[in-house]
């Protein structure tokens, strides 16, 4: 009798766990970070940052290029949220405006970065022999220099170039 009871409840355990899929590793990822009150938080700061550097600029009447003659190198006011510099700019618009060259510079940075790496490690994987020793010689080097002064080093070159040409160097000595 308990051996049947026994037979019973096994298969009924088997038909639960066969029509039940699997979860992929990206689900049991996703399972788990909804479950915690920090991914929120972190994702509802993240969002607001974003919102705060595109949206921000359209609804504040100063513009980066605007100029007050009236209020040159004054401190914060209701005018002026941050003051204005020596020649009547607005800070708080030109902080809104680096606000938005970071973030892009660091989501466009990162993918490069990593593009970068995946094509020099496998052209030295693939090829191995004397030319894996010379990208593995010069990486470790990279490693050895922070990146801090190689861009002081190289800091005339791109003196005169856009912030794009920055980003690139920044995903390059990454």
């Amino acid at each position: 009798m308990q051996e049947k009871a026994i037979e019973e409840s096994l298969e009924s355990v088997s038909d639960v766990t066969q029509t039940r899929k699997p979860l992929s590793r990206s689900g049991l990822v996703w399972s788990r970070l909804k479950k915690m009150p920090r991914f929120w938080i972190g994702i509802v700061v993240v969002v607001a940052i974003i919102l705060w550097a595109f949206v921000g600029p359209l609804v504040y009447p100063w513009s980066i290029t605007d100029r007050d003659p009236l209020n040159m190198g004054m401190g914060p006011t209701m005018i002026h949220w941050f003051g204005t510099n020596s020649i009547g700019q607005d800070i708080y618009a030109q902080t809104l405006a680096g606000l938005q060259k970071s973030l892009v510079i660091g989501l466009v940075a990162g993918p490069t970065a990593t593009i970068i790496a995946a094509l020099v490690g496998s052209t030295a994987g693939y090829i191995g022999g004397w030319v894996d020793r010379v990208i593995q010689w010069i990486i470790l080097l990279l490693l050895v220099i922070p990146a801090f002064f190689l861009f002081i080093l190289l800091s005339p070159l791109i003196k005169g170039l856009s912030w794009v040409v920055l980003m690139f160097y920044i995903a390059l000595f990454s």
